[in-house]
């Protein structure tokens, strides 16, 4: 995997497709300002809905990340593939969908699914 640039955002996805990929907790992720790329045989990508695909390596089963089928390079980048990450979390999205047996930090903004989804809708008249 290859990440351009700087970070331009790090979320914490509540969803529940994100929970079940990731065994229950949030999808942790970061885009950067050049995209991304992975590279690989062993990169593959689960179409999850009209719009997304999520990523994941067949030799170990780990999260690699979410991607809109609309813009790939725009992927979104499991924080658990770096070894020290530094920018914290600056957005929570999908809350409405957090599990009861865990507690959302309230630090930073929170988006319902409903919300999110209306922004990207507003994003994808432009595309």
């Amino acid at each position: 995997m290859t990440a351009r640039g700087e970070v331009t955002e790090v979320q914490a996805c509540h969803c529940t497709m994100c929970r079940r990929q990731n065994g229950g907790g949030a999808y942790y992720g970061a885009h950067f300002s050049g995209g991304v790329e992975f590279e690989g045989d062993s990169v593959k990508w689960l179409s999850t809905s009209d719009w997304g695909e999520r990523g994941f390596c067949t030799n170990c089963g780990s999260t690699l990340g979410w991607r809109q089928k609309s813009a790939p390079e725009d992927s979104s980048v499991s924080l658990g593939l770096f070894e020290n990450f530094e920018t914290p979390v600056q957005l929570h999205i999908f809350t409405d969908e957090g599990p009861s047996y865990t507690t959302i930090p309230h630090d930073v903004p929170h988006l319902t699914g409903a919300q999110v989804m209306k922004e990207f809708k507003e994003s994808q008249k432009n595309v």
